[in-house]
């Protein structure tokens, strides 16, 4: 089995948890859930392609960048309170950091208030926020 951290390829790359900032509307988000403490998705495909009966084909870029960004609070965070407010305001932006990548949305809403659960153990909210237009650059570059 080949490693990918030799020295002619260097090192892949690290991953730290604790790297990660995640910042709604000017506040630093603290108190996930246990697991993902955000999810990143677009809304559309980058590329489409069509192709005639004879084969002739072309491709279209898409230049949507809208997409939803799931932030999971534990149901006891402060950052809760936050998020109801940002939830009747809308127009806010989101940045998050992590070691690997920066994500940022300036005009985000929040599509709806996540459920609430009662039980034996906290719960997760898991807030889903509409970005207009999101952003990410890669953090590790193969150029170093």
């Amino acid at each position: 089995m080949a490693s990918h951290n030799s020295d002619r390829t260097g090192l892949m790359g690290i991953y730290d948890a604790n790297d990660t900032t995640i910042m709604v509307d000017g506040h630093e988000m603290f108190g996930f859930q246990d697991g993902d403490m955000f999810t990143a998705t677009y809304d559309q495909d980058r590329w489409a392609t069509a192709q005639d009966a004879q084969g002739t084909g072309t491709a279209s870029k898409n230049n949507k960048t809208g997409g939803t960004i799931t932030i999971n609070l534990i149901e006891t965070s402060p950052c809760n309170a936050i998020m109801e407010k940002v939830t009747e305001t809308g127009n806010f932006p989101v940045d998050i950091v992590s070691s690997t990548y920066h994500l940022s949305a300036v005009h985000c809403y929040v599509q709806k208030k996540p459920d609430l659960q009662g039980g034996a153990t906290a719960s997760n909210r898991g807030w889903q926020i509409k970005a207009i237009n999101m952003d990410e650059t890669p953090l590790l570059d193969n150029n170093n």
